[in-house]
């Protein structure tokens, strides 16, 4: 009897142990694929951050007044996209500071259509040779989706510096080199346009001198053109393109967003101005890595994409 207790002790001692090691393993095994994940999400970050940065660009008249996105190039000439209210709060000429910090005269094509889109056409020639934007497709972002915006936030003491230097091109290559990359999500796609072709709505955090940066999906397309950050100054009513005006839940939600114009009304623009517009791809870049969810264990990324998803919905379908 005495014999059977002690082997019945050494199996649950065993067996016990066993446990523990499978249980520890599970845990480490665990901490191994949470951080593959994050190591995984943050290279896919880092990859996209570098396409922002290299085609977003700063226009300058004689202090920075705002951001760009170089989408095509023809020859050795490229083209820009930016806000139309970017070039107006300027004065020409205008220049545009590249990637690597040098300065190009910046011819302006058009800065508003018969649409009155808050949209610029710009152009400079160069030797130098510029990455351009992949063109995306924002008709297939759903509410959730990642997205990345990219920009320049102003400076007012370097820009005043500048203004008294008479704009020393020597003096000031590489002083505003503060590339801003922000991670959001879609909150809201709008079934029709606002007056200045608003469509996209995120949760991005956009500053003061981001406008006419881009905004780029999973993939690292472009999807779309930054110019309206969240919590303006003031809060005016806000119109659709056809002049109806939004309803409060719409309103309240265009308040507390960041907003974009959709590539597909870049599209239009240039065609508005006789141009031929850059390919809008209906499929996935060649940069088609997956983002893993950055967020805090705490919350359930799916619980969190249901909420937005199911507000967006409710939003959506609101009257006056």
């Amino acid at each position: 009897m005495l014999k059977n207790w002690f082997w019945q002790k050494k199996f649950n001692k065993l067996l016990c142990g066993c446990l523990i090691a499978t249980l520890l393993s599970s845990d480490i095994s665990q901490q191994k694929n949470d951080i593959l994940a994050l190591n995984y999400s943050q290279f896919v970050m880092a990859k996209i951050n570098q396409i922002g940065s290299n085609i977003t660009v700063k226009i300058w008249d004689d202090k920075f007044i705002g951001s760009g996105t170089i989408i095509k190039k023809q020859n050795n000439t490229y083209e820009v996209i930016t806000n139309s209210h970017v070039i107006r709060i300027g004065d020409a000429p205008y220049r545009v500071q590249t990637p690597d910090g040098k300065f190009y005269q910046v011819k302006v094509i058009a800065i508003t259509t018969k649409k009155s889109w808050d949209l610029a056409f710009l152009t400079f020639s160069s030797e130098q040779n510029y990455k351009t934007a992949s063109i995306g497709n924002s008709e297939l972002l759903t509410v959730g989706d990642y997205v990345f915006a990219a920009g320049f936030p102003g400076n007012n003491n370097t820009s005043e510096s500048v203004r008294q230097n008479n704009f020393n091109e020597e003096q000031i290559a590489n002083k505003l080199t503060g590339l801003s990359f922000t991670v959001g999500r879609v909150s809201l796609v709008l079934d029709k346009s606002l007056t200045a072709g608003y469509q996209i709505g995120s949760t991005n955090e956009i500053k003061k001198g981001m406008s006419g940066g881009p905004l780029l999906n999973e993939q690292g397309q472009l999807i779309g053109i930054n110019g309206k950050h969240a919590y303006p100054l003031w809060e005016a009513p806000e119109f659709y393109e056809d002049g109806s005006q939004t309803c409060l839940p719409i309103q309240e939600l265009i308040y507390k967003n960041s907003w974009a114009i959709p590539i597909e009304k870049v599209g239009t623009f240039y065609q508005e101005i006789n141009l031929i517009p850059p390919d809008v791809s209906k499929k996935q870049s060649d940069f088609s890595l997956s983002l893993i969810s950055l967020e805090n264990n705490k919350v359930n990324p799916s619980e969190l994409i249901k909420e937005m998803q199911t507000t967006a919905k409710t939003v959506i379908n609101c009257s006056d």
